[in-house]
């Protein structure tokens, strides 16, 4: 159905797919978007949109504003900090290009 689109998403999403597995994210995609599709066929006239998949209401905690924790108690657990942030080792999935 959306064969075209294909290269596009792999490219966009930074995907490195061989052709097979190419082919069978196309058939995924496919395959859910025609469910989607299919959702447009049922009549949801005068139902009510959930706000939760049950019908038990969630116990909410009551929200109540209280002080901030000190930079010094937020970066007591870090297991790297330079004293105001925290620090994390440089990450990247980029493979690079000759």
């Amino acid at each position: 159905m959306f064969h075209t689109c294909i290269p596009a998403i792999i490219k966009a999403s930074q995907l490195d797919l061989s052709p097979n597995q190419a082919a069978a994210f196309s058939q995924s995609l496919d395959d859910m978007l025609f469910w989607v599709e299919k959702l447009h066929e049922v009549d949801t006239q005068g139902i009510e949109p959930l706000t939760t998949l049950s019908q038990v209401n969630p116990q909410r905690a009551d929200d109540h504003p209280s002080p901030a924790l000190s930079i010094a108690d937020a970066l007591s657990s870090a297991p790297e900090s330079d004293g105001a942030y925290f620090l994390f080792p440089a990450q990247s999935n980029q493979k690079s290009t000759p």
